[in-house]
């Protein structure tokens, strides 16, 4: 993060020079840094989904590639990281963007509905797993991916309303 008032005229042009000088970086790419974009990121849970989500999707994906029990042990650890970043995101969700009455009402549905998935996912997985058990758990990173999209999506769609108070800026 660089501060035009701190690194004179040009701060892009400077840090590119002082990478491709001192580093050897002869074609950097610098990032904007954007606070308010990060703190509404944040505030909706979309960081946390994405991380939840691209964790399931390595998960079922080294699943598909093997079930040593060395593979099947860090799955779990993933398993429980993806799971609780996705539950975290939603709660977030649902705390920020659903009238303080319908929470618990929005958290059922929530649990009801992805229940029902899973045991849709599972009865098909099972009969592809007969057949073709890696398979079966690289179809699950499809349901993965697909969720991550419908969520990512909803969540999309309450972004401007997850901005920071202004007393906290």
């Amino acid at each position: 993060r660089v501060r035009a008032t701190a690194s004179g005229l040009g701060p892009a042009a400077q840090v590119r020079q002082t990478l491709t000088r001192f580093g050897g970086i002869d074609d950097p790419v610098l990032v904007p840094h954007d606070q308010n974009a990060l703190d509404g990121a944040v505030l909706s849970g979309r960081t946390l989904l994405a991380i939840g989500v691209v964790g399931a999707i390595v998960r079922w994906l080294a699943l598909a590639s093997s079930t040593h029990i060395a593979v099947l042990i860090g799955t779990q650890w993933m398993h429980a990281l993806s799971f609780a970043a996705v539950h975290l995101a939603l709660m977030n969700y649902f705390a920020s963007s659903v009238a303080p009455n319908l929470v618990a009402t929005a958290s059922g549905l929530y649990s009801s509905t992805t229940h029902s998935a899973y045991a849709v996912a599972v009865a098909i997985a099972g009969f592809v797993y007969e057949r073709a058990p890696g398979a079966a758990f690289a179809s699950m990173s499809v349901v993965a991916l697909a969720g991550g999209v419908i969520a990512w999506l909803s969540l999309g769609r309450s972004e401007t309303s997850a901005q920071v108070p202004r007393e906290q800026q």
